[in-house]
């Protein structure tokens, strides 16, 4: 099969599940006295953290009704929780792994739906084999309900993917509508941060992008060997560089402003290339000696290979015209706000301008109409 034409998929980036039911705050208020009691017990091992360890039982809250999983049984250890006590809880999850899936408050559910409806590329679906993500409540270190969001297929086997397992989880303080907000602004820039690492990972360059005969490579600077599918252990001495394809002088190259960004586990976002100072003025390639297009060049020397464990993304962009603002775009811890880019047609443009609000930051990228995109994929592990 041949690829004939290049399109963009106009549905959302991140879709996310939320647990249905009509919970008061009182109600929730008295599932979190009983959470507080069991993730002291002895009997059971209360856990939040899939990373770390998963779950033996879980217990879901749906359509106000408790549904304990019990996974060693299948489908046969699935069955309604008549008693959400410490006692029976103690008693059916005794000496194994025991996660409590808190519902969230009624109000909490209509203000996020609310807010998350101002944006169309964050779906919030109604089924959750549908989702990408679920929104999860647990109780945090002063015995509050919290809420965050949680991978739908988790598994501590996924803990080398692309996408963060699990996020941190909010506070509810209390009952009032500020709260209310203030949980969903923080669960809302989030799942915002979410879609922008979904959708680099799912962008593909437009196919009269122009001839980039170049891919990203890493190196343990050790060995000199290029790192492959195995990966590389945490402490190992690396290098990032570009370097040409085998046909790289069959036909001219058109030079392109190039970026390079990371992305991690975490989902913290990282320029790596060209550096804040240097701006639009150095960052022009290939670059040539002697006539000749550079083989190779060396992006960044002297990395080391450090936790958190899992797959990180490197990211090249080649663009015949320089994007302005680059090292705020690429350089991002979270985002907030309804993102300027948020339905634009254009792909690229939607990731650039995500979370970027023009007017707040004086920033207004210039989206490129013709671009390469290279990939790079490095595992690390203990």
């Amino acid at each position: 099969m041949e690829v004939t034409n290049w399109v963009s998929s106009k549905g959302p980036l991140l879709k996310i599940y939320v647990q249905p039911g009509n919970y008061s705050f009182a109600d929730v208020q008295k599932l979190t006295a009983v959470n507080a009691q069991l993730r002291k017990s002895t009997s059971v091992n209360w856990i939040n953290r899939f990373d770390k360890a998963e779950p033996d039982i879980s217990i879901n809250a749906v359509n106000n009704k408790f549904i304990l999983n019990n996974y060693a049984l299948g489908k046969a250890g699935t069955k309604e929780l008549k008693d959400y006590s410490v006692a029976a809880i103690n008693t059916l999850a005794k000496g194994k792994n025991l996660f409590i899936n808190l519902p969230p408050v009624i109000t909490l559910v209509n203000t996020l739906q609310a807010k998350f409806s101002e944006f169309k590329t964050i779906q919030i679906v109604s089924n959750p084999s549908a989702a990408h993500y679920i929104m999860y409540g647990t109780i945090d270190d002063n015995d509050l309900p919290a809420y965050g969001f949680l991978k739908s297929d988790i598994a501590i086997r996924d803990s080398l993917s692309s996408m963060p397992l699990l996020t941190k989880y909010f506070s509810l303080a209390g009952n009032t509508q500020k709260e209310y907000d203030e949980v969903v602004d923080e669960l809302f820039e989030t799942a915002l941060k979410l879609s922008k690492i979904r959708g680099w990972l799912n962008i593909a360059a437009p196919k009269d992008a122009g001839f980039f005969p170049y891919h990203l490579s890493m190196r343990n600077k050790s060995t000199g060997k290029t790192i492959g599918t195995a990966g590389v252990k945490i402490g190992a001495p690396l290098s990032i560089s570009i370097e040409a394809d085998e046909d790289y002088l069959a036909k001219k190259i058109d030079a392109k402003f190039i970026y390079v960004f990371t992305i991690d586990i975490n989902g913290k976002m990282q320029l790596i290339y060209p550096s804040e100072g240097d701006g639009n003025s150095q960052n022009k390639f290939p670059f040539f000696k002697e006539g000749m297009p550079a083989k190779d060049f060396v992006i960044l020397d002297g990395m080391e290979a450090a936790d958190p464990v899992g797959t990180d993304n490197y990211f090249l962009i080649a663009s015949k015209e320089p994007i302005t603002g680059f090292n705020k775009i690429f350089n991002q811890e979270g985002v907030r706000g309804v993102p300027e880019g948020a339905n634009d047609p254009n792909p690229l443009a939607a990731l650039l301008d995500m979370g970027n609000e023009g007017t707040a930051r004086g920033i207004k990228s210039t989206t490129p109409a013709t671009w390469n995109l290279l990939r790079l994929a490095v595992k690390t592990t203990h």
